[in-house]
């Protein structure tokens, strides 16, 4: 029984719900099968790790919590940026290669994807999974609003023109996707987030990976809409343009709208950093296509057409392909048989001649000309 001298501390509800929050991301965290840890903002200071994190790590757990990340990555500038950018709500995740050194001085160089949790306004939280080189996490049971389905994916060259876009429409967006193409991608952007644009691509281009976040582009029926997008630098000779995707919302309320997934969300938040890394991978590999002002018959595909015939100009199989998209392989053939008819070609054979890169020298037309 209290002693009836002893103080009372009130708990207001709302500093117990935050408390309440804190503990259930910290217990999914730390049961994860993962290599995860869940951060604080803006500092960066380890709240929870799992055990595939501490493993990693080198170092046991009472060492990693509350250490902040600047203090044992090798690029503790970058770091502490990409917190507090996460923090301001001007990033919503980043993708990169972070370099650390264990306790036995090895250096270790893993990929990093962050997301900030969804919920709190600003976030409060960040959750970083490591993946070690050929690791892929199985995350193919959680929803994913970043499915082929539901994305718009393109390129930009260095002037910022959108030189190939998949012909992904989203209804709620002023410009279909063939309305862009040879247009500057700012045309579509409010003018305001013209800057936040400009500060993502500064920080892929730092940071050599991919960040994402959310901008508002001009609606079809007036005003403006927002939207996440991710934004990756292009690699290769003579690439200095963006491959970037816009994901249309989902009909799930829950989808629309991220703060309703409440600060507990981490499996929301693994989802949308493990869909964009998806994604990233997709939009580069168009880098390697004729632009659609070279071939406007591309800017006519939907994501997943385009996705099939990015792998059948790879060299796969609709056998491999099916096995890879986890489709059937007369799904795969349906799906030819669509693209078929929009190039107005017969065969596969037709459909490659008509995507051979460009011969040396001869560029892409240049709209007007």
């Amino acid at each position: 029984m209290r002693d009836s001298d002893e103080p009372v501390t009130a708990v207001s509800p709302a500093t117990q719900a935050d408390a309440d929050a804190e503990s259930r991301l910290c217990d999914q965290v730390r049961h994860s099968p993962l290599p995860v840890g869940l951060f604080r903002l803006p500092d960066g200071r380890t709240v929870e790790v799992s055990d595939p994190f501490v493993a990693f790590a080198g170092v046991d757990r009472e060492s990693l919590i509350g250490k902040a990340v600047a203090d044992y990555t090798e690029e503790p500038e970058t770091a502490a940026a990409s917190f507090g950018l996460l923090a301001s709500g001007a990033l919503d995740g980043y993708t990169r290669k972070a370099s650390f050194r264990r306790p036995d001085g090895e250096l270790v160089t893993p990929n990093l994807w962050v997301s900030a949790c969804t919920g709190p306004e600003p976030p409060r939280y960040a959750v970083a999974t490591v993946v070690t080189t050929g690791a892929t996490p199985d995350l193919s049971s959680a929803r994913d609003c970043t499915s082929p389905a539901n994305l718009m994916i393109g390129t930009t060259d260095a002037h910022w023109r959108v030189d190939r876009i998949t012909g992904a429409d989203d209804a709620a967006l002023a410009y279909r996707p063939e309305q862009m193409l040879g247009r500057s991608a700012f045309d579509a952007v409010y003018p305001d987030d013209v800057g936040k644009v400009l500060m993502l691509a500064a920080h892929s281009t730092v940071c050599h990976g991919g960040t994402f976040g959310r901008i508002r582009l001009a609606a079809r029926a007036g005003g403006w809409v927002d939207r996440r997008v991710s934004l990756q630098p292009l690699t290769g000779e003579e690439s200095n343009g963006f491959a970037f995707t816009v994901c249309r919302e989902a009909d799930d309320p829950q989808d629309a709208d991220p703060s309703s997934q409440g600060a507990e969300g981490l499996n929301p938040a693994l989802m949308v950093t493990d869909g964009h890394r998806k994604t990233f991978g997709l939009a580069a590999w168009m880098a390697a296509f004729p632009t659609a002002l070279r071939a406007p018959e591309l800017s006519t595909l939907t994501a997943r057409e385009y996705e099939i015939v990015l792998r059948l100009a790879s060299g796969h199989r609709v056998r491999t392909i099916a096995d890879d998209l986890h489709l059937s392989r007369s799904t795969v053939r349906n799906h030819l048989t669509a693209v078929f008819r929009k190039f107005d070609v017969s065969s596969q054979a037709e459909l490659l001649a008509r995507l051979r890169p460009v011969p040396a020298g001869a560029g892409d037309p240049v709209p007007g000309g």
